[in-house]
């Protein structure tokens, strides 16, 4: 798979379209001035110290409704990747429905998804990937970051780790032929699987306690409370850490 590094651009997603031609192809940066993460946050990154990436690919036999698919199957790469690492300290990542990517209560990587639809097909997926894990200082609002070297006690091959989650992700993609490819891996891993906790109802703004009950293959989370099973897509519900 095509490699392209850059020392400095504004955002990874932005600056790999220009290589489409590529594609599969991945595109590293040392430093992102403009890194973008979901809801339109920005995404903290010390130059030279994290995981900044895209994987372009275009996906053309995963149907335009199955288009968390192409999520799913990301998450379960990083995990897939960084998980041996963790094991050295009895630690394990999970997926924070959607596709955060957890350890314990921390967040150690981010993922936004960028798909370009044709049809019934998708002819294009930019797959923007932020993983912590050399820094170990953040200074952003953002409220629990945390990198692999922080839980680890030691610094990672940044650039091995990148390369294995670009063949990772490209791998997977590629196996996608139904609706429900790595459902049972995503929700073995799934953030805060078991037991009841608490959630926000983002139009209401009312908190409520729920287990997670399953997620979709749409992406819906469906949360069962004491009296009823709720259903919540993308930034209609939130956790609260």
């Amino acid at each position: 798979m095509k490699h392209i590094h850059l020392d400095e651009t504004t955002s990874t997603n932005s600056a790999i379209i220009q290589f489409e031609h590529d594609a599969p192809v991945y595109l590293t940066a040392t430093s992102q001035t403009s890194g973008r993460g979901q809801r339109g946050n920005s995404w903290e990154s010390e130059p030279g110290k994290n995981v900044t990436m895209s994987i372009l690919v275009t996906p053309r036999h995963v149907n335009a409704r199955n288009q968390f698919a192409i999520s799913r199957a990301v998450a379960v790469a990083i995990t897939d990747v960084i998980n041996p690492s963790l094991a050295t300290v009895n630690k394990q990542a999970a997926i924070k429905w959607p596709n955060d990517i957890y350890v314990d209560n921390y967040k150690v990587a981010g993922i936004l998804i960028e798909n370009a639809l044709g049809g019934d097909s998708i002819i294009r997926s930019i797959i923007g990937i932020g993983l912590n894990v050399n820094q170990t200082s953040f200074v952003s609002n953002a409220p629990n970051p945390l990198s692999l070297a922080s839980i680890t006690g030691r610094e990672l091959d940044i650039d091995n780790i990148a390369e294995m989650i670009a063949t990772r992700v490209v791998e997977l993609i590629e196996a996608i032929d139904n609706p429900g490819s790595y459902n049972s891996i995503y929700h073995s891993r799934l953030w805060r699987r078991d037991g009841e906790w608490r959630f926000v109802d983002t139009a209401s703004g009312k908190e409520f306690t729920a287990g997670i009950d399953h997620v979709a293959n749409d992406g819906c989370l469906h949360l069962e409370t004491d009296s009823e099973l709720r259903q919540y897509y993308f930034k209609e519900v939130a956790f609260i850490l």
